[in-house]
């Protein structure tokens, strides 16, 4: 069993920790960025969790990690990510395409779709607190 655990931690199937990040696996309603996470990256899109792993994460969801201060509701930050979009000063594109979304009725439901995903993303990846 002792091999089978060391297989399982060198092949990193199981992390091992001295001390278990208090990070969340269901977004709040405030959701608040990660300390280590909240820090911009040196240099590229690459960020770093509690975990130190290292995540390359898309613009809409480095702006929403930025965002994330544990004051803000959803609705508060789709305003503001609606704002920076039709600013443009977040480049955001729907699925791949080359239009931006964020303006109207169906762009800002697509972004609020865009937001929900992130929010799910970042706190699989460890990035969001309790």
């Amino acid at each position: 069993m002792l091999e089978d655990l060391f297989g399982a931690v060198m092949y990193g199937l199981v992390g091992l920790h001295t001390q278990q990040p208090p990070c969340t696996n269901r977004p709040s309603a405030t959701p608040r960025a990660h300390p280590v996470a909240a820090l911009p990256p040196a240099s590229g899109a690459v960020d770093v969790n509690p975990h130190h792993q290292m995540l390359e994460l898309d613009a809409l969801s480095r702006e929403v990690l930025r965002l994330s201060s544990g004051e803000r509701r959803r609705d508060e930050m789709l305003a503001l990510l609606a704002e920076r979009v039709t600013a443009d000063r977040v480049n955001v594109h729907g699925d791949g395409g080359t239009d931006a979304i964020g303006g109207g009725g169906a762009g800002r439901s697509a972004l609020g779709d865009r937001l929900d995903q992130a929010l799910v993303t970042l706190t699989r990846n460890a990035l969001f607190v309790a």
